[in-house]
């Protein structure tokens, strides 16, 4: 007995050193300054925080909103261009819960049709309910006398002013105009490239997203609040360097990538990007889903055979997941359907989850 205890198989368990993680937990980041940042929320799934894409469907398809220090790709969909109603609904949530807003590249639409809030949605549904005369006679009404009395004691409860939403519903067929105070206190435009690069005909060994890099990382690095990177488009012609290889221009955009990811590893911000179906069908697009945390592939329906579309009539893309964030839980997050099908609205964009067959 003496010499079993001894032995090594009954070895008292040591606590190993912790060891530096470059994970986005909430330890690093510090979890009490996040208990005040508007618009973030702790997750129900992991110790992160998260915060909502402007969608609440997207939301819950991704475990409750984009994890704050990771990076969402989103593959475009062509004609339809659903891709810019997400990018212009992360750059209205982003707004209205007073985010600093970094858009690299051609910002155009994306900071011109900002979409607006929906306000008192609530309000109007239960307005729409009632009748135009509370006196009217009980057989004019022909509802229940219990369903009357509720509709009468709910008209006359005072709308209460409730707290600020995680995530807001905003109108797509009116656009806001964002106020230069506004513009110059959350919203900043950062071009592409350095202009020398842009000028230049022969090869170099400069990095050419070195200074945009640079830029972000400033501006992330000096926020106190959550801070939004929208980059649309990204890996089209416009990133591509007059005079150097493919190859080369798309090692740069992977390496751009690459450092984009660790720096918002360590920093309040998120990424939501978009590129081009060209390029996600290459190498480099394989290369960068793997980077990416969450990976988005929007896929129009025009370009589906007359059978697809008919069956489908009353939407006009297919949304599927390709890649959801694992990291700091015991129990990855699972969406119940990785397809969806989205619709343009008079007013909104909805996603509908698919219960039929993949036509992939």
């Amino acid at each position: 007995p003496d010499r079993m205890a001894s032995g090594s198989v009954f070895r008292r368990y040591e606590k190993e050193p912790a060891v530096a993680s470059s994970l986005p937990s909430s330890q690093d980041k510090g979890e009490v300054d996040y208990k005040h940042v508007k618009g973030v929320k702790s997750s129900a799934f992991s110790k992160n925080w998260q915060t909502s894409s402007g969608l609440s469907a997207l939301d819950s398809a991704l475990g409750g909103g984009i994890t704050v220090g990771t990076m969402l790709l989103l593959v475009e969909d062509s004609p339809t261009r659903c891709f810019e109603h997400v990018l212009k609904h992360c750059v209205a949530q982003g707004v209205q819960h007073g985010h600093r807003i970094l858009v690299c590249g051609e910002a155009g639409r994306i900071s011109d049709e900002v979409p607006s809030l929906i306000e008192n949605d609530g309000e109007e549904q239960v307005r729409q309910k009632l009748p135009t005369s509370m006196t009217e006679k009980d057989d004019e009404l022909r509802i229940a006398w219990r369903y009357k009395e509720a509709i009468q004691q709910q008209s006359k409860l005072k709308p209460q002013s409730a707290g600020p939403s995680y995530c807001d519903r905003f109108d797509i067929s009116k656009s806001r105009p964002l106020s230069a105070d506004t513009r110059a206190k959350y919203f900043r435009e950062v071009p592409v490239m350095d202009e020398d690069c842009q000028d230049s005909k022969s090869p170099s060994s400069h990095f050419p997203f070195s200074r945009l890099f640079d830029q972000v990382k400033n501006a992330v690095k000096s926020e106190d609040k959550l801070c939004r990177v929208v980059i649309p488009s990204f890996g089209s012609l416009s990133w591509f360097s007059p005079g150097r290889p493919r190859q080369s221009c798309e090692n740069d955009l992977l390496v751009f990538a690459k450092m984009l990811k660790g720096m918002v590893r360590k920093s309040r911000a998120v990424v939501m990007m978009s590129v081009p179906a060209w390029l996600a069908e290459t190498d480099a697009g394989s290369r960068l889903m793997r980077i990416s945390d969450y990976v988005l592939h929007l896929d129009s329906l025009a370009a589906c055979d007359a059978a697809v579309r008919q069956q489908y009539k009353d939407y006009v893309a297919f949304a599927h997941i390709r890649k959801v964030l694992r990291l700091d839980c015991l129990s990855a997050f699972t969406p119940d359907s990785l397809h969806y099908l989205i619709k343009l609205r008079r007013r909104t964009i909805q996603f509908d989850r698919m219960h039929a067959a993949n036509p992939e």
